[in-house]
């Protein structure tokens, strides 16, 4: 009976001494810390004596301006490559890295190129959207077009037209959106001819 009642406080006392251990453990920890941020806090910088920068002469910025290349003009549109390079298809992706394009080099079957893999030695594809891919060669950016719009872009003269032809009204009308439209305008005009033969 007395090693059960002994058993007992042993396994009550053992958590609540533990407990209090930590606790302890803490406290000391916290005043500690607290003792060295005090000290950080009322110890004086340190000064160190520096010597002045020796002065040069003036620096010409106009020798300077091409020492990186030269800029290129801001918000200008990337012209069309010259590379023979051909754009067969592009799979973008809502994460921009992950999108690839099927570029053929001529003479040479398609390849498929990730964002930032290079086509050709010296030639980088930059990014891909639906209808191009763009390419960095050499630091300028060129666009690479599918065969269709590099056709219709080379035909233009000089205006901002569409690359791809309008649609003839014929063609419109045979969409079935247009058709579902006009259908609903017919109702929406019997409806109120109802509407106003009611008043």
């Amino acid at each position: 009976m007395k090693r059960v009642a002994m058993r007992l406080w042993y396994y009550r006392l053992t958590p609540l001494l533990a407990f209090g251990a930590v606790c302890l453990l803490m406290i000391f920890s916290l005043v500690h810390q607290l003792q060295q941020w005090r000290a950080l806090l009322t110890e004086q910088p340190q000064t160190v004596a520096t010597s002045p920068a020796p002065s040069r002469g003036a620096v010409d910025l106009v020798q300077l301006s091409g020492l990186f290349g030269t800029a290129a003009a801001p918000n200008a549109p990337p012209r069309s490559t010259s590379l023979p390079l051909t754009l067969m298809g592009s799979f973008v992706s809502a994460q921009g890295d992950r999108s690839t394009a099927l570029i053929k080099v001529s003479g040479k079957p398609s390849q498929r190129v990730l964002v930032g893999q290079e086509v050709m030695p010296g030639i980088r594809l930059e990014s891909v959207h639906p209808q191009h891919a763009v390419i960095l060669r050499e630091g300028v950016t060129e666009l690479l077009l599918f065969p269709r719009a590099k056709e219709a872009r080379l035909s233009l003269r000089g205006g901002d037209q569409a690359a791809y032809p309008a649609f003839s009204t014929a063609q419109l009308g045979k969409l079935p959106a247009v058709q579902m439209a006009k259908q609903a305008r017919r109702r929406f005009e019997l409806l109120l001819q109802g509407m106003n033969s009611e008043q």
